[in-house]
């Protein structure tokens, strides 16, 4: 069996596509990252006032 190796046009179009999709996602992953750590402060707080 041979091995192919993707061209390179191939591998520029891969590269484009994915500088296109990528940052909006990995902007997304980072606000639902952000999103979660208030969660995670504002469920402490709550904790601690019914400690009290």
């Amino acid at each position: 069996m041979k091995n192919i190796q993707p061209s390179e046009q191939a591998m520029n179009n891969l590269y484009k596509s994915l500088g296109r999709v990528l940052p909006k996602y990995l902007s997304e992953i980072k606000n639902k990252g952000d999103l979660n750590e208030q969660v995670n402060k504002n469920t402490a707080k709550d904790k601690d006032s019914y400690a009290h």
